[in-house]
């Protein structure tokens, strides 16, 4: 599911966590966390997926 990167069966503030880990180094990701990850479905895990992440959890856009 799209943003659900730890597949809990929600989105929150644990996948942006998650996100900005492996935007740094610091975390690995699967082929299917990346694929959660890709917010903006443009097929790579960036910088933008995770600005996307933040609109969504502050309520900005309503979907992905």
């Amino acid at each position: 599911r799209l943003g659900d990167i730890n597949a809990d069966g929600k989105i929150d503030i644990t996948d942006l966590s998650l996100l900005s880990l492996y935007l740094i180094g610091d975390r690995e990701f699967t082929d299917i966390q990346k694929q959660a990850a890709d917010t903006d479905k443009n097929g790579k895990t960036e910088l933008p997926d995770l600005a996307t992440f933040i609109q969504y959890l502050s309520k900005v856009i309503e979907s992905f």
